[in-house]
């Protein structure tokens, strides 16, 4: 009986661990796609993985945003981003890994003096990309489509992201074990 009552609180204290530890990247996750939505690209990037980024500069991507983020043709808006699900949490040699899949709307609103072909090619584009998750009000001149993606969470002086996609698996192949991200992806949620 006391076996049983020792087994039933080390069980019980592993999964509110493993419950506290998915709250944690939650709750860290949420900060980051909030500083994304306002746009505090500075503080953004202090979320971001130190590996990527020695891959793939923060310059770079800094360069990618402003440059979305300057056209003047339109406004470019992300909003109501929400975690979807995040996987078990995986541990090996003492780092934590998670694949967070989360959502969000993206809004490009269009000036009153944006090219009328430029609208249409955008539109186009967007809709053959997006299909049902696709809308465009002419009063207004704004797209808005939702988008699902995913980003690894690995910790490194607490939580810290990258982006995941397959096409981007040369890259990441790099920055976590192979049987780390397998693992990661079977317990896709």
């Amino acid at each position: 009986m006391k076996n049983l009552l020792i087994i039933f609180l080390v069980l019980t204290v592993n999964l509110g661990c493993a419950q506290k530890t998915s709250d944690n990247v939650k709750t860290v996750f949420n900060r980051f796609q909030t500083l994304t939505e306002n746009k505090n690209y500075d503080e953004y990037f202090d979320y971001y993985y130190s590996g990527f980024l020695k891959i793939v500069p923060k310059s770079e991507l800094l360069k990618d945003l402003e440059k979305l983020n300057s056209n003047d043709n339109y406004e470019y808006q992300v909003k109501d981003s929400k975690v979807i699900s995040i996987s078990k949490i995986v541990e090996k040699n003492n780092i934590k890994y998670a694949l967070i899949k989360y959502g969000g709307n993206t809004h490009i609103k269009f000036n009153d003096n944006s090219d009328k072909e430029m609208i249409e090619l955008i539109k186009q584009n967007v809709q053959n990309t997006y299909g049902e998750k696709y809308s465009y009000s002419e009063i207004n001149k704004e797209i808005i489509f939702y988008k699902d993606q995913e980003m690894i969470g690995i910790t490194e002086n607490g939580w810290k992201f990258f982006p995941y996609s397959e096409r981007l698996e040369t890259i990441i192949g790099k920055l976590i074990p192979k049987e780390v991200l397998n693992e990661l992806l079977t317990e896709r949620k």
